[in-house]
């Protein structure tokens, strides 16, 4: 058991990282120097767009953030239009972050934008390498959601 958990620890460490740069940090650097935003707003409005409106606290946890840093971001895409805070219904002294038609049209836009960067990280591979890689994927959030 101990031998298992090392490897695991080794992943993470290691491949964990490394996974995230090889298909993600530059298309990243690039797409938010072009849009002239910053990482962690790029990132707060792609979470908005796959994940709905959330709370500030939701959010933090989303991002590992502190609240007054996502205050900060959130400000700013407010005034950029990116988003809006609305009342929370179940519970009218908390409010939701939500994107605006602008925020929406601006994650659409990235993500059709992710999808061709990672069309061509992958254009390489054979049919079976993508579906090996799919299957470590949905095997690794099987187990996640276990823990």
């Amino acid at each position: 058991m101990e031998d298992v958990l090392k490897k695991i620890r080794v992943f993470f460490f290691k491949t964990g990282p490394s996974i995230f740069n090889c298909l993600f940090v530059d298309f990243f650097k690039s797409e938010c120097n072009n849009c002239n935003i910053k990482k962690n707003q790029y990132k707060t409005i792609l979470i908005l767009k796959n994940h709905g409106p959330k709370s500030m606290t939701d959010l933090c946890s989303m991002l590992h953030l502190e609240k007054g840093s996502l205050t900060t971001i959130i400000d700013h895409l407010t005034q950029q239009g990116y988003v809006v805070r609305i009342k929370d219904e179940k519970d009218r002294r908390k409010y939701l972050i939500n994107l605006t038609s602008k925020g929406m049209e601006f994650a659409e836009y990235q993500l059709n934008r992710l999808n061709e960067h990672l069309n061509e990280k992958f254009k390489n591979l054979s049919k079976d390498d993508m579906n090996k890689f799919l299957d470590a994927i949905e095997t690794f959030e099987y187990i996640l959601n276990k823990l």
